[in-house]
């Protein structure tokens, strides 16, 4: 203490609070630089397992300290407490919305990662790969999926399950994002299959994602249904519904047609995001529930909430939802009367194109076209549904496949292509026989309420 007191006299130390730090930075660096390195290995180490045995005595630190414990083992070379400290640092720079700073932690991780015994490090690089994920779009899907398909099936081989799962479960988002729907319903049945031996928390989250996911597809609802029923049934009181699990019941009482039922649902689903610093799941349920609303015809309501999407995406990470948001705010307003038209769209959909992002171009396009027939804009509107549906029929998608032929078929009417407008209706009402959304069926059941085209065989 007397040492202390001695340095903190000559101004060398001062105190804060009841601790002290160095008057300056030049000082720490001259005393730092004068120690030996099996010195300075010892000191880090005592600092790593001080602020770890304080972050397992007071849970309140729990995120404040996680960052420190990763440099100082990092420097000690701790490996595993550097990995550990590392995601959980990570993790807590996601909740924060700090995505670049997240994404160098990761990567940081994964140096120490590396150095693991297998089993270890399987699971150390794919919450590393997880945090990766949610900060930045990644510049290679295929890659990434490519090393993620090889850690999830190491993680299978080491018996590590939840693990396993994850990496599934990353896989089926970027398939999704990619427009990759088949791909993306394997690995969410890969990752539903991996939980099926454990209970609790976990399988209920993965199952509400298989039934979040099958519903997004709309290929095959029944599943969709068995999925929620099964994550329902799984959850215990007084436990927390996972965000996923209520999104899901949202997207099925959308395709139901229950408008009212559905919003409801998607603002508690946002809600539940929100609780959970889910930045991204919560711009989810947000875009979901303007594309509700704007379909429903209640644009005045999608047009705030499209608002509020924009402001949302420009605080989360690089990806569609920015363009997508900007997208439904301008078809929102169009809504409500404004002239709109397509170089007022275009940017918006060409974005989503570069982005790859085929899901939401889909919904874009046919919405975009239907706007420009009630302008006027035929010609553009006949091109633009073309677009979707060749895209809705690559995704296999019939509610969007179903809603492109009506307005190509409006569009070619109102050029004066009766024969090809009958050939068109023909195809949609073929489509329709299959299990559709219930606003997909309304947009048929209102042009065929219309004086149908000549050549059209009833």
């Amino acid at each position: 203490m007397l040492a202390f007191e001695a340095l903190e006299r000559h101004a060398l130390l001062r105190a804060e609070g009841t601790d002290y730090t160095f008057a300056h930075d030049i000082v720490r660096q001259v005393v730092y630089g004068g120690l030996s390195q099996p010195r300075r290995v010892l000191m880090h180490r005592c600092a790593a397992e001080a602020l770890r045995r304080l972050q397992a005595a007071d849970r309140a630190v729990d995120q404040a300290v996680v960052a420190d414990i990763a440099r100082h083992a990092a420097a000690a070379g701790e490996h595993a407490l550097a990995a550990t400290a590392y995601v959980q640092a990570g993790q807590r720079c996601l909740q924060l919305a700090a995505f670049e700073n997240a994404a160098v932690l990761a990567r940081r991780g994964m140096r120490h990662a590396t150095m693991l015994p297998d089993a270890a490090r399987v699971r150390a690089l794919l919450e590393l790969n997880d945090i990766l994920l949610w900060s930045r779009r990644p510049t290679d899907g295929a890659q990434f999926c490519e090393e993620i398909q090889q850690l999830a099936e190491a993680a299978l081989a080491h018996g590590c399950l939840e693990h396993a799962q994850l990496g599934f479960t990353m896989q089926s988002y970027i398939r999704w994002d990619r427009g990759e729907w088949s791909d993306a319903r394997q690995q969410m049945a890969l990752a539903e299959a991996a939980v099926r031996s454990s209970t609790g928390e976990n399988q209920v989250e993965v199952l509400a994602q298989a039934a979040r996911c099958e519903a997004l597809l709309e290929q095959d609802m029944d599943l969709a249904e068995s999925y929620l029923r099964e994550a329902q049934a799984s959850l215990l009181p007084p436990s927390q519904p996972p965000f996923a699990l209520i999104d899901a019941e949202a997207l099925l009482q959308r395709f139901a047609g229950q408008v009212a039922t559905a919003e409801r649902l998607f603002q508690r689903a946002r809600m539940l995001a929100r609780m959970g610093r889910d930045r991204y799941g919560e711009i989810q349920a947000l875009l979901s529930h303007c594309e509700l609303l704007y379909d429903a015809g209640r644009f005045d309501k999608a047009s705030a909430l499209s608002q509020e999407a924009v402001a949302l995406a420009e605080r989360s990470r690089d990806g569609s939802e920015g363009p997508y948001a900007g997208l439904l705010e301008t078809l929102a307003r169009c809504g409500l009367g404004a002239t709109v038209g397509e170089e007022d769209l275009r940017p918006f959909l060409s974005a989503l194109d570069d982005l790859d992002a085929k899901h939401r171009l889909t919904f874009g396009l046919n919405r975009s076209a239907q706007h420009l027939l009630t302008q006027g804009d035929a010609g553009t509107a006949l091109t633009l549904a073309q677009e979707a549906l060749k895209l809705a029929t690559l995704l296999q998608w019939p509610g969007e496949q179903l809603i492109a032929l009506v307005s190509l078929g409006r569009s070619q009417q109102a050029t004066g292509q009766t024969s090809a407008a009958a050939a068109t209706q023909s195809k949609a009402t073929h489509i329709s026989q299959t299990r559709l959304s219930a606003h997909a069926q309304s947009v048929l059941a209102t042009w065929l309420a219309e004086a149908p085209p000549p050549c059209i065989t009833q």
